[in-house]
Protein backbone atom coordinates (compact mmCIF):
# COMPACT_ATOMS: atom_id res chain seq x y z
CA UNK A 1 0.00 0.00 0.00
CA UNK A 2 0.96 3.42 -0.70
CA UNK A 3 3.16 5.77 2.15
CA UNK A 4 1.43 8.85 0.35
CA UNK A 5 -1.98 8.55 1.48
CA UNK A 6 -4.76 11.33 1.74
CA UNK A 7 -6.93 10.44 4.62
CA UNK A 8 -10.05 13.56 5.61
CA UNK A 9 -11.14 13.14 9.56
CA UNK A 10 -14.95 14.85 9.42
CA UNK A 11 -15.52 15.11 13.49
CA UNK A 12 -17.33 17.42 15.29
CA UNK A 13 -15.11 17.20 18.36
CA UNK A 14 -11.60 18.72 17.95
CA UNK A 15 -9.97 16.33 20.42
CA UNK A 16 -11.05 13.27 18.22
CA UNK A 17 -9.84 14.84 15.06
CA UNK A 18 -6.58 15.60 16.63
CA UNK A 19 -6.17 11.80 18.32
CA UNK A 20 -7.24 10.15 14.92
CA UNK A 21 -4.76 12.44 12.80
CA UNK A 22 -1.93 11.40 15.79
CA UNK A 23 -2.77 7.52 15.35
CA UNK A 24 -2.86 7.56 11.16
CA UNK A 25 -0.07 9.91 10.96
CA UNK A 26 2.19 7.23 12.83
CA UNK A 27 0.97 4.20 12.57
CA UNK A 28 -0.05 4.89 8.09
CA UNK A 29 2.63 7.72 7.84
CA UNK A 30 -0.74 8.93 6.42
CA UNK A 31 -1.30 12.88 5.24
CA UNK A 32 -4.18 13.59 7.40
CA UNK A 33 -6.72 16.80 7.40
CA UNK A 34 -9.22 17.81 9.72
CA UNK A 35 -12.62 19.17 9.89
CA UNK A 36 -15.75 19.79 12.38
CA UNK A 37 -18.58 20.17 10.38
CA UNK A 38 -20.29 18.48 7.90
CA UNK A 39 -20.79 21.11 5.44
CA UNK A 40 -16.70 21.31 5.56
CA UNK A 41 -16.49 17.82 4.70
CA UNK A 42 -18.77 18.20 1.54
CA UNK A 43 -16.71 21.38 0.15
CA UNK A 44 -13.32 19.05 0.87
CA UNK A 45 -14.56 15.95 -0.92
CA UNK A 46 -15.82 18.57 -3.68
CA UNK A 47 -12.22 19.98 -4.21
CA UNK A 48 -9.35 17.51 -3.26
CA UNK A 49 -8.78 13.56 -3.73
CA UNK A 50 -9.07 11.02 -0.53
CA UNK A 51 -7.96 7.58 -0.09
CA UNK A 52 -9.83 7.25 2.69
CA UNK A 53 -12.64 9.28 4.52
CA UNK A 54 -13.50 9.08 8.30
CA UNK A 55 -16.74 10.54 9.36
CA UNK A 56 -18.87 11.20 12.33
CA UNK A 57 -22.12 9.61 13.06
CA UNK A 58 -23.20 12.56 14.08
CA UNK A 59 -22.60 17.00 13.83
CA UNK A 60 -24.78 20.14 14.82
CA UNK A 61 -26.60 20.75 11.60
CA UNK A 62 -25.95 17.71 9.24
CA UNK A 63 -26.06 14.19 9.94
CA UNK A 64 -23.02 12.23 9.34
CA UNK A 65 -25.33 9.67 7.35
CA UNK A 66 -26.54 13.16 5.39
CA UNK A 67 -22.93 13.47 4.01
CA UNK A 68 -22.64 10.11 3.59
CA UNK A 69 -25.51 9.71 0.94
CA UNK A 70 -24.41 12.84 -0.17
CA UNK A 71 -20.56 11.24 -1.04
CA UNK A 72 -22.49 8.47 -2.62
CA UNK A 73 -25.15 10.33 -4.79
CA UNK A 74 -22.98 12.92 -6.47
CA UNK A 75 -20.10 9.88 -7.03
CA UNK A 76 -17.04 10.91 -4.94
CA UNK A 77 -15.26 7.78 -5.22
CA UNK A 78 -13.42 6.99 -1.97
CA UNK A 79 -13.92 4.66 1.08
CA UNK A 80 -16.07 5.81 3.88
CA UNK A 81 -15.51 4.84 7.56
CA UNK A 82 -18.26 5.66 10.30
CA UNK A 83 -17.71 6.70 12.85
CA UNK A 84 -19.84 6.14 15.75
CA UNK A 85 -20.19 7.03 20.13
CA UNK A 86 -22.28 4.07 20.51
CA UNK A 87 -21.65 0.77 19.43
CA UNK A 88 -24.88 0.14 18.31
CA UNK A 89 -26.08 -2.55 15.45
CA UNK A 90 -28.48 -0.43 13.92
CA UNK A 91 -26.39 2.57 13.44
CA UNK A 92 -23.83 -0.10 12.05
CA UNK A 93 -26.75 -1.47 9.47
CA UNK A 94 -27.37 2.18 8.47
CA UNK A 95 -24.21 3.08 7.73
CA UNK A 96 -23.33 0.09 5.71
CA UNK A 97 -26.81 0.15 3.76
CA UNK A 98 -25.76 3.84 2.93
CA UNK A 99 -22.52 3.00 1.22
CA UNK A 100 -19.71 3.07 4.00
CA UNK A 101 -16.98 0.62 3.84
CA UNK A 102 -16.93 -0.18 7.44
CA UNK A 103 -17.27 1.36 10.47
CA UNK A 104 -15.45 1.80 14.50
CA UNK A 105 -16.98 2.90 17.57
CA UNK A 106 -15.26 6.00 19.91
CA UNK A 107 -13.88 3.53 22.49
CA UNK A 108 -10.46 2.77 23.22
CA UNK A 109 -10.60 -0.63 21.57
CA UNK A 110 -11.98 1.58 18.45
CA UNK A 111 -9.53 3.94 18.63
CA UNK A 112 -6.75 1.36 18.78
CA UNK A 113 -8.18 -1.11 16.15
CA UNK A 114 -8.14 2.05 13.79
CA UNK A 115 -5.30 1.49 12.07
CA UNK A 116 -6.10 -1.68 10.83
CA UNK A 117 -9.44 -0.83 9.70
CA UNK A 118 -8.71 2.06 7.52
CA UNK A 119 -5.67 -0.24 6.33
CA UNK A 120 -8.22 -3.19 5.49
CA UNK A 121 -10.65 -0.12 4.09
CA UNK A 122 -8.18 1.31 1.86
CA UNK A 123 -7.11 -1.87 0.42
CA UNK A 124 -10.53 -3.31 0.13
CA UNK A 125 -11.06 -0.30 -1.80
CA UNK A 126 -8.17 -0.41 -3.81
CA UNK A 127 -8.71 -4.32 -5.33
CA UNK A 128 -12.56 -2.65 -5.80
CA UNK A 129 -11.24 0.04 -8.58
CA UNK A 130 -8.95 -2.28 -10.01
CA UNK A 131 -11.62 -4.74 -10.55
CA UNK A 132 -13.83 -2.19 -11.94
CA UNK A 133 -11.14 -1.10 -14.41
CA UNK A 134 -10.96 -4.86 -15.34
CA UNK A 135 -14.22 -4.75 -15.89
CA UNK A 136 -14.40 -1.77 -18.00
CA UNK A 137 -11.63 -2.97 -20.24
CA UNK A 138 -13.42 -6.46 -20.79
CA UNK A 139 -16.60 -4.56 -20.93
CA UNK A 140 -14.75 -2.66 -24.19
CA UNK A 141 -13.03 -5.64 -26.06
CA UNK A 142 -16.85 -7.66 -25.36
CA UNK A 143 -18.61 -4.32 -26.56
CA UNK A 144 -15.67 -3.64 -29.17
CA UNK A 145 -15.58 -6.89 -31.17
CA UNK A 146 -16.01 -7.72 -34.61
CA UNK A 147 -17.32 -10.96 -33.89
CA UNK A 148 -20.42 -11.96 -31.96
CA UNK A 149 -20.63 -13.27 -28.11
CA UNK A 150 -22.94 -14.85 -26.51
CA UNK A 151 -23.03 -16.06 -22.46
CA UNK A 152 -25.58 -18.89 -21.66
CA UNK A 153 -25.83 -20.25 -18.77
CA UNK A 154 -25.41 -23.87 -18.09
CA UNK A 155 -29.42 -24.77 -19.41
CA UNK A 156 -28.90 -22.51 -22.47
CA UNK A 157 -30.67 -19.25 -21.34
CA UNK A 158 -28.80 -16.65 -22.72
CA UNK A 159 -27.35 -14.19 -20.17
CA UNK A 160 -25.28 -11.31 -22.06
CA UNK A 161 -24.96 -10.50 -25.96
CA UNK A 162 -22.41 -8.05 -27.08
CA UNK A 163 -23.67 -5.48 -30.12
CA UNK A 164 -22.66 -7.80 -32.85
CA UNK A 165 -24.02 -10.51 -31.35
CA UNK A 166 -27.36 -8.17 -31.64
CA UNK A 167 -26.74 -7.42 -35.03
CA UNK A 168 -26.60 -11.06 -36.37
CA UNK A 169 -29.60 -11.65 -34.73
CA UNK A 170 -32.07 -8.53 -36.09
CA UNK A 171 -33.76 -7.50 -32.96
CA UNK A 172 -33.09 -5.59 -29.69
CA UNK A 173 -31.22 -6.97 -26.89
CA UNK A 174 -34.06 -7.18 -24.54
CA UNK A 175 -35.53 -9.44 -27.12
CA UNK A 176 -33.02 -11.54 -26.66
CA UNK A 177 -31.78 -12.11 -22.90
CA UNK A 178 -33.13 -14.68 -21.10
CA UNK A 179 -34.61 -16.49 -23.90
CA UNK A 180 -33.41 -20.19 -24.56
CA UNK A 181 -30.90 -20.30 -27.44
CA UNK A 182 -33.38 -22.61 -29.33
CA UNK A 183 -35.89 -20.39 -28.90
CA UNK A 184 -34.49 -17.17 -30.38
CA UNK A 185 -36.63 -18.07 -33.90
CA UNK A 186 -33.61 -17.93 -36.37
CA UNK A 187 -32.63 -21.61 -36.34
CA UNK A 188 -34.41 -24.68 -38.44
CA UNK A 189 -36.37 -26.58 -36.61
CA UNK A 190 -34.08 -29.68 -38.27
CA UNK A 191 -31.08 -28.31 -36.87
CA UNK A 192 -32.20 -28.31 -33.20
CA UNK A 193 -31.51 -31.10 -32.11
CA UNK A 194 -27.99 -31.37 -33.62
CA UNK A 195 -27.52 -28.17 -31.40
CA UNK A 196 -28.79 -29.18 -28.16
CA UNK A 197 -26.44 -32.18 -28.60
CA UNK A 198 -23.12 -29.85 -29.06
CA UNK A 199 -24.42 -28.42 -25.90
CA UNK A 200 -24.79 -31.12 -24.15
CA UNK A 201 -20.64 -32.37 -25.52
CA UNK A 202 -19.73 -28.58 -24.12
CA UNK A 203 -21.12 -28.85 -20.81
CA UNK A 204 -19.29 -32.15 -20.54
CA UNK A 205 -15.88 -30.10 -21.72
CA UNK A 206 -15.55 -30.67 -25.50
CA UNK A 207 -14.76 -28.36 -27.41
CA UNK A 208 -16.84 -28.00 -30.49
CA UNK A 209 -17.01 -25.52 -33.65
CA UNK A 210 -19.76 -25.85 -35.60
CA UNK A 211 -20.63 -23.52 -39.14
CA UNK A 212 -24.34 -22.88 -38.37
CA UNK A 213 -26.69 -20.79 -40.64
CA UNK A 214 -29.78 -18.67 -39.50
CA UNK A 215 -32.44 -16.52 -40.87
CA UNK A 216 -32.68 -13.69 -38.30
CA UNK A 217 -35.52 -11.26 -37.37
CA UNK A 218 -35.21 -9.00 -40.90
CA UNK A 219 -35.60 -11.56 -43.00
CA UNK A 220 -31.16 -11.93 -43.55
CA UNK A 221 -30.13 -15.11 -44.26
CA UNK A 222 -26.65 -15.46 -42.23
CA UNK A 223 -23.55 -18.01 -42.26
CA UNK A 224 -22.03 -18.54 -38.79
CA UNK A 225 -18.77 -20.08 -37.33
CA UNK A 226 -19.40 -20.94 -34.07
CA UNK A 227 -16.52 -21.92 -31.19
CA UNK A 228 -17.90 -22.43 -27.73
CA UNK A 229 -15.84 -23.04 -24.53
CA UNK A 230 -16.94 -23.27 -20.74
CA UNK A 231 -17.02 -20.63 -18.35
CA UNK A 232 -15.81 -20.93 -15.24
CA UNK A 233 -16.32 -19.16 -11.62
CA UNK A 234 -14.16 -20.59 -8.38
CA UNK A 235 -13.26 -23.39 -10.72
CA UNK A 236 -16.70 -24.49 -10.97
CA UNK A 237 -18.48 -24.56 -14.72
CA UNK A 238 -21.20 -21.03 -14.67
CA UNK A 239 -21.78 -20.75 -17.90
CA UNK A 240 -20.89 -21.33 -21.98
CA UNK A 241 -19.47 -18.31 -24.19
CA UNK A 242 -20.05 -18.90 -27.50
CA UNK A 243 -18.46 -16.76 -30.32
CA UNK A 244 -19.83 -16.67 -33.70
CA UNK A 245 -18.02 -14.87 -36.79
CA UNK A 246 -19.92 -14.13 -39.65
CA UNK A 247 -18.73 -16.27 -42.81
CA UNK A 248 -21.72 -15.00 -45.06
CA UNK A 249 -19.30 -13.56 -47.89
CA UNK A 250 -17.35 -16.22 -47.07
CA UNK A 251 -19.76 -19.06 -48.20
CA UNK A 252 -20.86 -16.98 -50.99
CA UNK A 253 -17.25 -16.49 -52.61
CA UNK A 254 -16.28 -20.47 -51.90
CA UNK A 255 -20.24 -21.17 -53.62
CA UNK A 256 -19.20 -19.20 -56.25
CA UNK A 257 -15.64 -20.63 -56.71
CA UNK A 258 -17.44 -24.02 -56.67
CA UNK A 259 -20.25 -22.98 -59.41
CA UNK A 260 -17.56 -21.70 -61.72
CA UNK A 261 -15.22 -24.68 -61.14
CA UNK A 262 -18.33 -26.76 -61.99
CA UNK A 263 -19.08 -24.62 -65.01
CA UNK A 264 -14.98 -24.72 -65.91
CA UNK A 265 -15.17 -28.88 -65.76
CA UNK A 266 -18.14 -29.23 -67.84
CA UNK A 267 -16.57 -27.15 -71.14
CA UNK A 268 -13.38 -29.02 -70.67
CA UNK A 269 -14.92 -32.46 -70.51
CA UNK A 270 -17.65 -31.80 -73.14
CA UNK A 271 -15.48 -29.85 -75.68
CA UNK A 272 -15.32 -31.20 -78.75
CA UNK A 273 -11.84 -29.51 -79.24
CA UNK A 274 -9.15 -32.02 -78.15
CA UNK A 275 -7.78 -30.41 -74.36
CA UNK A 276 -4.81 -31.13 -72.44
CA UNK A 277 -3.23 -29.33 -69.73
CA UNK A 278 0.37 -29.79 -68.23
CA UNK A 279 3.49 -28.68 -66.42
CA UNK A 280 6.18 -26.57 -68.62
CA UNK A 281 8.27 -29.79 -67.81
CA UNK A 282 5.56 -31.86 -69.72
CA UNK A 283 4.31 -33.25 -67.06
CA UNK A 284 0.56 -33.98 -67.92
CA UNK A 285 -1.88 -32.69 -65.35
CA UNK A 286 -5.56 -33.28 -67.56
CA UNK A 287 -6.88 -34.18 -70.32
CA UNK A 288 -10.58 -34.68 -72.01
CA UNK A 289 -12.08 -37.54 -73.31
CA UNK A 290 -12.15 -35.54 -77.42
CA UNK A 291 -7.53 -35.36 -76.63
CA UNK A 292 -7.79 -38.96 -75.78
CA UNK A 293 -10.17 -40.15 -78.60
CA UNK A 294 -8.08 -38.13 -81.12
CA UNK A 295 -4.50 -39.39 -79.77
CA UNK A 296 -5.85 -43.42 -79.65
CA UNK A 297 -5.48 -43.97 -76.49
CA UNK A 298 -7.88 -46.20 -74.61
CA UNK A 299 -8.18 -43.87 -71.36
CA UNK A 300 -7.11 -40.68 -69.53
CA UNK A 301 -5.00 -42.64 -67.13
CA UNK A 302 -2.97 -43.97 -70.14
CA UNK A 303 -2.73 -40.49 -71.31
CA UNK A 304 -1.46 -38.85 -67.55
CA UNK A 305 1.11 -41.63 -67.57
CA UNK A 306 3.28 -39.71 -70.49
CA UNK A 307 5.17 -37.02 -71.25
CA UNK A 308 3.91 -34.48 -73.23
CA UNK A 309 7.08 -34.46 -75.92
CA UNK A 310 5.83 -37.90 -76.62
CA UNK A 311 2.65 -36.11 -78.16
CA UNK A 312 4.69 -34.01 -80.55
CA UNK A 313 6.96 -35.43 -84.10
CA UNK A 314 9.29 -32.69 -83.70
CA UNK A 315 9.89 -32.04 -79.80
CA UNK A 316 12.02 -28.81 -80.82
CA UNK A 317 8.50 -27.61 -82.59
CA UNK A 318 5.39 -28.14 -79.85
CA UNK A 319 3.26 -26.55 -82.30
CA UNK A 320 3.87 -29.53 -85.11
CA UNK A 321 1.33 -32.53 -85.86
CA UNK A 322 0.47 -34.30 -82.95
CA UNK A 323 0.75 -38.05 -82.56
CA UNK A 324 -0.83 -39.44 -85.70
CA UNK A 325 -3.87 -41.61 -84.55
CA UNK A 326 -3.90 -44.97 -84.47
Amino acid sequence: MSSNLKVLVADDNPDHVQLITEILNQELKAEVEGVTKGEECLEKVKKNRYDLLLLDYLFPKISGLDVLKEIVEKGYDLPVIMITGHGSEKVAVEAMKAGAIDYIVKSEDGFQSLPFVAKKAIEKDQLRKRLRQSEEKFKNLFDSANDAIIYLDKSGRILEVNKQAVDVFGGSKEEVLGKHFTRLGVFAPRDIPTFMSNFANILAGREVTQDVCIKNKKGQEIALECSASLMKTDDKVSGVMVIARDITERKRAEEALRASEQRYRLLFERNLAAVYRTTLDGTVLDCNESFVRLLGYDSREEVMACCASEFYFDVADPGGVHREAS
